[in-house]
């Protein structure tokens, strides 16, 4: 242990956090293949979010391939070659620079969220995209001044603080935790907020809905602030000669980018199970409606619409039941609470072509919805007949 003794490597690593994390990040990527095949197999989205799906599993298991060669490289290695843990081995530095870019990922794909659910308010997409911007170049930075200044350790004090490298090293390294911290914070508040305000609907779908939205925000999201946020403190906190000489911040540190890949594969298998368009319909008249109109949302909510990628311009919308029971004047068709309408007034923003509530009025006056509606009167007419025939029968 002498040479490690001698070692100045700024950036030490924790042997039972490492191992530990090591062990944990193992686990957090077997259930995250498990969210995969599960996504695979029970989704049909568009090509983007299952390159997005593909994407972030790539970064997830080239970071697991990064930490078995590292437990190799230290913990069988290591005993014989004994001073490879006064050194930061080149791979953690790669390490370094995917942690930045998963939460680079994870940051973007909530903060488009919270920017549909406020409306599409060019403020909330511009700031968010900026300042996770800034916090992933400065976790890429941390990587590469990070393998500079833990470059040959075994030198002498005074040649190892003639390194300037140093301070900025630290720098960007604080910047990078506690502004990742930050956004995480600060989308955990936006999406919580917004779903709040959507528990006040009259259908108990929607507010069920909305329930495990909030609880599935404050589990991931929540959860990755919380990490960034100790991380950021634990190194604050360390002397500067070994600003990571701590068991914790090495677990939290392996785990974290595990952390933010679940937070968004488990948001997008929150939404129920769909399936497959089918190639041969067999009906050429409902051809070009089934075309130019999306299908109904399997919850039949239009939250669930909004918040996983059908979104217009209004932030919520309402779901249309009984139709026939809300006529108003002039065949105008109008929700319980006001907030769905032809003429596309909402108490919650103004309604676009392009809103859920409009699709689904569009296609409740398709013809498909129209004839849906005619089967059901005539299956509610027949039902009265027969009642009134037995009745009359029985008298």
């Amino acid at each position: 242990m002498d040479a490690v003794a001698q070692s100045h490597n700024p950036y030490p690593v924790a042997k039972s956090g490492y191992l530990f994390g090591s062990y944990l990040a193992l686990a957090l990527y077997g259930v995250h293949c498990s969210q995969v095949v599960r996504y695979y197999g029970r989704h049909s989205d568009s090509w983007k979010i299952k390159l997005l799906v593909l994407w972030i599993w790539t970064l997830s298991t080239l970071q697991i391939l990064i930490i078995l060669a590292s437990s190799w490289k230290y913990f069988v290695d290591g005993i014989e070659n004994k001073s490879i843990w006064g050194q930061f081995w080149w791979p953690l530095s790669v390490q370094d620079g995917l942690v930045p870019l998963m939460a680079y990922t994870s940051q973007l794909y909530f903060g488009r969220r919270a920017w549909k659910l406020t409306g599409r308010q060019p403020w909330l997409l511009w700031a968010v995209w900026v300042t996770s911007t800034i916090a992933f170049l400065s976790g890429i930075a941390l990587a590469v001044t990070a393998r500079i200044w833990s470059n040959d350790p075994f030198v002498s004090y005074d040649d190892f603080h003639s390194r300037v490298i140093g301070v900025p090293s630290q720098a960007v390294a604080i910047t990078w935790m506690g502004l990742s911290a930050f956004i995480d914070g600060s989308l955990t508040i936006i999406l919580v907020y917004r779903f709040s305000q959507a528990r006040r609907s009259a259908f108990h779908s929607t507010r069920s809905l909305v329930k495990r939205m909030i609880a599935l925000t404050l589990e991931t999201v929540l959860l990755t602030h919380m990490v960034g946020g100790i991380m950021c403190i634990i190194f604050l906190a360390s002397p500067a000669a070994h600003r990571t000489h701590s068991d914790i911040f090495w677990v939290l540190l392996e785990i974290v980018t595990e952390l933010y890949a679940l937070s968004v594969v488990f948001t997008v298998n929150s939404r129920a199970p769909t399936t497959p368009p089918s190639s041969s319909s067999g009906n050429d008249s409902y051809s070009d409606v089934q075309s130019d109109k999306p299908p109904l949302p399997s919850t039949g909510s239009a939250l669930d619409r909004h918040v996983e990628g059908y979104q217009g311009s209004q932030p919520f919308g309402v779901r249309i039941l009984d139709i026939a029971k809300h006529h108003g004047r002039g065949g105008q068709i109008r929700s319980t609470d006001g907030v769905l309408s032809l003429e596309g007034s909402s108490t919650e923003g103004t309604a676009s072509l392009e809103t859920p509530a409009d699709e689904m009025t569009g296609y409740v006056l398709s013809p498909i919805g129209r004839s849906a509606l005619y089967f059901r009167d005539r299956d509610e007419k027949e039902q009265e007949e027969i009642l009134t025939d037995s009745s009359y029968k029985s008298n």
